[in-house]
């Protein structure tokens, strides 16, 4: 039978309501109803408007309070003294905590540089947090992490989807599911990608100018909307290949770093046209030695190099133009080289005639970003550099052959005036 009133007689035993309701009720499934007359629970506790549970010892005056609040909708459990912290444990382990100043540490009391904090800590291991919904599922491997590992702090998206950050509710930085880093500032979106094998790239949205370098106009590299590029460079510019400084360019001029190192050019790829108004040569006595005058066979192999001199138009600008193609005045280094010969003369032993030689090459394939008419971009293979087969090639240095003739002309002249 159950225990479903408590008579006026019997309220000295300490069980008084005052009333002549009933203030406890112990049901015969064990259990205990405080202003419930039909607990559901082991224990129940009901009231009007506010259902409290103390907590006091000798010592305090406040004490712990668990509470709930009908009218505010609440449970609500209070550590009431001054100083003092609610703690969760499992077994005789504090598993968490929370401070009078309303920090929360889990496995730690927790310790802070700001005014309220959450400070997990695993003294053996990693402490992390890990979220995940009904899209991600629940598993070990789903969801996102933040994981501090040793010294270092993971964001870890075990999904493939982005990370995503942002200020004044307006995204700013993004990682997407395959790596690519994007930059969000006003309507410029700034993109840094991988590019195919070896290769990256670093890309601005459609119509918007990027710059690589510094913000004071230290100097920049600058990708214009037209199609251009610039390099702005405050004071000198310098180019540095394999460590050592080559090629440097100021307001006035582009030189070599060292003087008389460098060439311009290569023996096997050679300028189509150099355009210029004037040529200075280096020619101090200081770094010469002594002139000597031309030899009889050296003097005959002039006047034979003048006789050679015509016109002629080269193969390739036939091919391109036709008809139209210029004509050049000159000789073929071939011809330079037999004449020399038949003087006794090696034509190799000086400067009028190079000869070069290169072996095989495959072509070089290079990448480079490529915008459709949506604006996606994408990269696309292209030839850098073609394929070159095996081969040589003779030339002439003009200003070496000129200085031959002339002085064989004047030798001759000389001879006949002094006869």
């Amino acid at each position: 039978m159950a225990l479903t009133k408590i008579t006026r007689e019997l309220l000295s035993t300490g069980i008084d309501d005052n009333s002549n309701a009933t203030a406890i009720t112990i049901d015969s499934s064990e259990r205990v109803g405080i202003g419930n007359t039909s607990p559901d629970r082991t224990l129940s506790i009901k009231h009007a408007s506010q259902a409290e549970i103390g907590f006091k010892t000798g010592s305090v005056s406040n004490g712990a309070l668990i509470y709930y609040n009908d009218s505010e909708n609440q449970l609500l459990l209070r550590a009431q003294e001054s100083g003092e912290h609610i703690a969760f444990q499992t077994g005789t382990t504090e598993r968490m905590r929370i401070t009078s100043g309303g920090d929360v540490g889990i496995g730690v009391t927790p310790t802070s540089h700001y005014e309220k904090v959450l400070h997990i800590h695993e003294a053996s291991g990693s402490p992390a947090i890990h979220l995940t919904n009904n899209t991600t599922g629940s598993t070990i491997n789903d969801g996102t992490d933040l994981i501090q590992y040793g010294s270092t702090f993971y964001i870890w998206n075990r999904e493939a989807g982005n990370i995503q950050m942002g200020t004044s509710a307006t995204e700013r930085l993004r990682i997407d599911s395959a790596g690519a880093l994007m930059l969000y500032y006003d309507d410029t979106v700034l993109t840094i990608a991988d590019a195919g094998t070896n290769a990256a790239m670093i890309k601005t949205g459609a119509g918007d100018e990027c710059y690589y370098g510094s913000d004071n106009m230290d100097g920049y590299l600058q990708m214009k909307t037209d199609g251009n590029s610039q390099i702005y460079s405050p004071g000198n510019f310098w180019m540095n290949i394999g460590g050592s400084t080559r090629y440097g360019a100021d307001t006035a001029q582009f030189y070599p770093a060292v003087n008389n190192t460098y060439n311009l050019g290569h023996s096997s790829y050679r300028w189509a046209n150099i355009y210029s108004v004037s040529t200075d040569f280096s020619s101090d006595a200081r770094l010469k030695t002594t002139l000597t005058a031309l030899t009889d066979n050296e003097i005959k192999a002039s006047k034979l190099l003048a006789k050679e001199i015509g016109t002629y138009k080269w193969l390739k600008d036939v091919s391109e133009e036709g008809d139209k193609a210029k004509i050049n005045v000159g000789l073929t280094a071939q011809k330079v080289i037999e004449i020399m010969n038949s003087c006794s003369l090696n034509a190799l032993d000086y400067k009028m005639v190079s000869y070069s030689e290169w072996e095989a090459e495959d072509a070089v394939m290079g990448r480079r970003l490529k915008t459709d008419e949506k604006g996606d971009t994408k990269v696309e293979e292209y030839e850098e550099k073609p394929a070159r087969e095996a081969g040589n090639e003779y030339g002439v240095a003009y200003e070496q052959i000129n200085q031959f003739i002339a002085a064989g002309f004047n030798a001759r002249l000389t001879a006949l005036e002094d006869a």
